[in-house]
């Protein structure tokens, strides 16, 4: 068998940790994997989290753009000898592009399997709303499987794109390679007491929120600090947030870090503040090594996983009380409950209910 993963680059988003994922657990079955980076942002970081057995070819470039045209040019240069059974996708103009690639046969793969990454109709407007659209147009006819993550997003995708074959739409939810036994974790802050969120730093985030929701737990835990992992645009925004609210040594933006679970240990608690997403892939993480979890219902699904403490998006008094209660939670009994969750969705489970999908 042979399997090939198509990432714009090697920036560890939810979707991108995903498909890493899939082609470390294909490759640990002696799959040959190739796995392509249209982009070389991030590369490095991202090829040290694959197995020595996969195969990664990144183009060299920064922009998207010209990496389409290097991913073009390859195929036609390899065409003989690239023919996959397996290829995924996440990302809908990659989606689009791999398939249009393959109806006019510039590649040979047997069955094409995309994941939505977000609700694309909700999140986006104007131009790139118009664009999204065009691209599901032209390039989804052909796909042979489309992973929704709940049924929330299949629910928005077919009423949007209606013309979708409903028939290869399906729900699975998001997985989690389970930890190795012998990981080592290392406390980040001895002798503090912090909570702990993580993500891009940009709006949807929503840690402009988490950051007022944080200050009025310091009424009821005031040797509490706030610690946020991860970059983005919005940066700034939130340090002159920090500052005008004199929290400039209990908040602390401590940018992209390959190892947030370390973090999320040994946190009171963990939080994922998101106004919108598809499904954050953070919340498994979180929940594979600590006990106590809030976050809001920013996705579908959430709410259908025990033992997190939700709240509606968008409410800051709703977000200070559910991380709260998740700081006073019976957190043996919790563990049970997300024990049994991540156990029914670990990767080999994944891949195995993909395989029975299209074949």
């Amino acid at each position: 068998m042979k399997v090939a993963v198509f990432l714009p680059s090697g920036s560890l988003g939810g979707a991108e940790q995903v498909l890493l994922q899939i082609a470390n657990a294909y490759a640990e079955r002696g799959v040959v994997v190739h796995v392509y980076l249209l982009t070389n942002l991030k590369a490095d970081d991202f090829k040290k989290r694959l197995r020595d057995n996969i195969k990664l070819i990144c183009f060299e470039t920064g922009r998207e753009s010209i990496g389409i045209f290097k991913f073009f040019m390859h195929f036609v240069r390899t065409y003989n000898n690239c023919e996959f059974d397996f290829a995924y996708s996440s990302h809908v103009h990659l989606n689009a592009f791999v398939s249009v690639l393959r109806k006019f046969s510039a590649l040979r793969i047997k069955k094409h399997i995309v994941r939505e990454s977000t609700l694309i109709f909700n999140r986006f407007t104007g131009y790139r709303l118009k664009l999204f659209s065009f691209l599901y147009n032209i390039g989804y006819g052909k796909v042979d499987l489309i992973i929704c993550q709940t049924e929330l997003m299949k629910a928005h995708l077919v009423r949007n794109k209606p013309k979708l074959n409903t028939e290869k739409t399906v729900v699975i939810n998001n997985p989690i390679t389970p930890l190795n036994a012998n990981v080592k974790f290392s406390n980040p802050y001895v002798g503090k007491q912090y909570i702990v969120s993580a993500g891009r730093l940009i709006p949807e985030k929503g840690f402009d929120l988490l950051i007022k929701a944080y200050q009025k737990t310091l009424v009821q835990f005031p040797e509490l600090e706030l610690v946020i992992l991860g970059e983005g645009s919005c940066r700034l925004a939130l340090t002159e947030q920090i500052e005008k609210a004199d929290l400039t040594n209990r908040v602390h933006l401590r940018g992209w870090t390959n190892d947030v679970y370390s973090y999320f240990k040994y946190a009171k608690a963990c939080v994922v503040a998101s106004r919108i997403e598809g499904f954050p892939n953070v919340l498994l993480q979180m929940m594979t090594v600590n006990n106590s979890v809030a976050s809001t219902l920013c996705a579908g699904g959430v709410d259908e996983i025990e033992g997190i403490h939700t709240c509606m998006v968008n409410n800051v008094d709703e977000l200070s009380n559910a991380i709260l209660l998740a700081l006073r939670t019976d957190q043996i009994e919790t563990r049970k409950l997300f024990d049994a969750f991540l156990d029914k969705n670990n990767i080999i489970t994944y891949i195995r209910t993909i395989e029975q999908n299209v074949n």
